[in-house]
């Protein structure tokens, strides 16, 4: 399957590239998705993919790119079980660094190739019939999986006003004191 490469090294393939079926189809690669993906490999399971919607792996800490964005937990804790990261340079990682690390996870581990960045998922509906998910993204690619893995962050955009919001505070109460 020819790749195209983007900006980041992760795939940007053809429409005519889509795989025919999958074992497993991940959608979102912040550290869910790729920490399924990481574990798939350790498994021996190479029918894989891992979409994502922006234009560069991360997830939470691709998107968000305010400054002072940083962990809230102390950073020795917040890395993969299996690939510690002793290095931090401070207590609270900034945004930099994490996604520093979750890229050097990538590379490690060897996933540029099961990453199709650009791919949103518009639709995924359950075939019951041949028992399968036909996912289909949002530039026309139809995914055929057995397994569909959701590991979309809790936090998106509003493709409306832009703005970040998070699932089950309604429009109405934007603006309003509420709490999430």
């Amino acid at each position: 399957m020819p790749a195209h490469s983007t900006k980041n090294g992760f795939s940007a393939h053809k429409l005519t590239d889509a795989p025919d079926f999958l074992d497993v189809l991940i959608v979102g690669a912040g550290f869910s998705g790729l920490g399924m993906a990481i574990k798939l490999l350790e498994a021996g399971t190479t029918s894989f993919l891992v979409i994502e919607k922006a234009d560069d792996i991360g997830g939470t800490w691709y998107a968000n790119q305010y400054p002072g964005c940083a962990c809230d937990i102390p950073s020795h804790l917040y890395s993969f079980s299996f690939d510690r990261n002793p290095e931090w340079s401070r207590m609270y990682a900034g945004r930099e660094e994490i996604q520093t690390y979750l890229k050097a996870c990538v590379s490690r581990y060897g996933l540029e190739p099961y990453i199709r960045v650009n791919t949103a998922m518009q639709q995924a509906v359950w075939d019951e019939a041949a028992a399968l998910w036909r996912v289909t993204a949002a530039n026309g690619t139809i995914f055929t999986a057995r397994v569909l893995v959701s590991a979309v962050a809790r936090v998106s955009t509003d493709q409306r006003t832009g703005k970040i919001c998070r699932p089950g505070i309604s429009l109405d109460r934007v603006g309003r004191k509420c709490a999430a």
